[in-house]
């Protein structure tokens, strides 16, 4: 099942009922549950297939299932108002459930599904014409995750990639891999992006709240002109005065955090498409042990990962403990002390050509793939010196 593609409508409450869907609008399951939990629900949807639509019937998208959608990568598709009970009976056309949180669980998987589904004919009929319809589900996936038009979906799935004779096992370990850090880095794009909506949404806000205050101090100015000035009228105003200037502050403030977010996004968008020919790295600012337990929450730093650490030299023995049998190598900005090369494996970052976000970097695997090729040079010179020392 892992290849199908489904679509989820939600019903959260204390009794929380979901209904699943099939790209072809087949329903695949319907239940509900009191008191089911986020974790679990996720845990039973998970094995019918990748998830990419969640729908409701709210206008306003409930909070649980904006964090169903984070967890899973899912696409979130509302209403423009919320659904009337007439429409859920016509989107039902007549289908029995057990109960009302069925009933619209399974309306707003239908609706979420009627949204989508001029495109998903499109898509079809595109790789019908291009004889591709084997690639269907990958085109929609990419098409709805990514927002890529069917061409540019088609191109990157038959991105050509060089072609080199690996063993089995090998090559089956490096597509896990691959794949798992693609989710990674594409999992901190969509939270991103959910950051970036919730910012805006705050900022709409304090527009709102700044137009009404400067409408109240037009007012107040009109009717304070017609009167004898007072203390209380001037100390009113300067009050509303102090209040616009700092709705103001605010918004710039909220303006700056956006532009960040979206040039973070840009750069993540460019990571997953560029990660298919290169090596995923995690990175560090230095090597202390705050900076390593903070970032590691995000990060999850494995056995085999690559860093990029910017100063070295500023370390932690438990940092250094914790990564010397787990990390292969680490990739410096900076000269690096001899204290540290006794541990660990360290490039130079300026012999590499390094595309890099907030958290994360990608290296050319070739390039990559030379330095790290000089170091276990490096250490066979070393052992054999050491050797006919003996």
């Amino acid at each position: 099942m892992e290849n199908h593609l489904i679509i989820i409508g939600i019903d959260p409450g204390t009794t929380t009922a979901f209904s699943i869907l099939d790209v072809n609008g087949n329903l695949l399951k319907i239940a509900s549950y009191k008191n089911l939990g986020l974790s679990a629900l996720i845990s039973i949807v998970m094995p019918y297939g990748n998830i990419m639509l969640v729908g409701t019937d709210k206008k306003n998208c409930p909070k649980f299932i904006e964090n169903f959608a984070v967890k899973t990568g899912a696409r979130i598709v509302t209403p423009k108002q919320d659904l009337l009970v007439s429409e859920k009976k016509e989107l039902l056309k007549g289908i029995k459930t057990k109960n009302s949180h069925e009933a619209d669980s399974l309306a707003s998987a239908i609706f979420a599904y009627n949204e989508f589904h001029p495109l998903f004919k499109k898509i079809d009929i595109f790789l019908k014409k291009n004889n591709k319809v084997y690639l269907s589900n990958k085109i929609k996936k990419i098409v709805l995750t990514k927002e890529l038009s069917i061409r540019d979906a088609l191109k990157l799935v038959e991105k050509p990639v060089e072609r080199k004779i690996v063993p089995v096992k090998e090559s089956i370990k490096e597509k896990e891999v691959t794949e798992k850090r693609s989710s990674l880095v594409y999992k901190k794009l969509k939270s991103l992006e959910n950051t970036n909506t919730l910012i805006r949404n705050q900022n709409i806000e304090l527009k709102k709240n700044l137009k009404k205050i400067q409408e109240k101090q037009r007012f107040l100015i009109k009717k304070t002109a017609t009167l004898i000035s007072d203390k209380k009228a001037n100390e009113l105003l300067k009050f509303r005065e102090k209040r616009i200037i700092s709705f103001d502050r605010e918004l710039k403030e909220k303006d700056k955090q956006i532009n960040k977010l979206n040039d973070e996004i840009k750069k993540i968008n460019n990571l997953i498409l560029d990660i298919g020919n290169s090596v995923l790295v995690k990175k560090l600012d230095n090597l202390g042990y705050n900076e390593f337990l903070t970032k590691n929450k995000v990060l999850n730093i494995r056995k085999d990962d690559v860093l990029l650490v910017d100063n070295p030299n500023i370390f932690s023995e438990k940092t250094i403990n914790a990564l010397k049998n787990m990390v292969d190598v680490i990739i410096s900005k900076r000269k690096v002390s001899k204290k540290l090369t006794e541990d660990l494996n360290f490039i130079d970052a300026h012999n590499l050509k390094i595309n890099e976000s907030k958290l994360f970097a990608i290296i050319n695997k070739e390039d990559f793939e030379i330095e790290k090729g000089k170091i276990n040079l490096l250490a066979r010179i070393v052992h054999d010196y050491r050797k006919s020392r003996l």
